[in-house]
């Protein structure tokens, strides 16, 4: 039987803020390597601060991830 997957680019967005630590805001995915490459550069370019913030925001390097029929992550 075969199954039917979607490939795709996944680049994560943390929020860091000082005395909490970190947590996922959220996740967008993405068709090529390129599309998230560019989404991470342009997120990150927001982060202008000589040293860290309070608060901040920053995109992860992107990563390739397999989504199943169900839409849920396989690998």
């Amino acid at each position: 039987m075969k199954m039917n997957v979607e490939i795709k680019y996944r680049v994560t967005l943390i929020e860091s803020e000082r005395g909490w630590g970190q947590s996922i805001l959220y996740y967008k995915d993405f068709e090529t390597i390129e599309e998230a490459n560019a989404y991470m550069k342009a997120e990150n370019a927001k982060n202008t601060a000589k040293s860290a913030p309070d608060y901040y925001i920053y995109a992860t390097e992107p990563v390739r991830v397999v989504i199943g029929p169900d839409g849920k992550v396989i690998k």
